[in-house]
């Protein structure tokens, strides 16, 4: 007789690996089957240099305990 745990673990496993295929991203092709070619990636434009991204000011907090020792 097979035990109850076997049977348990093997749903659980059946159900992680169907949910473990469903990631898998689908090739869009067209209505005569053929693959459609991805788009290229965008192109990368400049950051902002560092100085101009950075801001001073904001919060800073701290808490110790519980609620009251805020």
């Amino acid at each position: 007789m097979i035990g109850f745990k076997r049977i348990v673990c093997f749903g659980l496993f059946s159900i992680l690996a169907a949910a473990a295929m469903a990631q898998d991203e689908a090739t869009p092709r067209t209505p005569d089957g053929f693959e459609i070619d991805p788009e290229p990636p965008p192109k990368r434009t400049r950051k902002a240099p560092l100085t101009r991204r950075m801001y001073a000011g904001g919060w800073l907090g701290a808490a110790f305990g519980s609620d009251v020792d805020y």
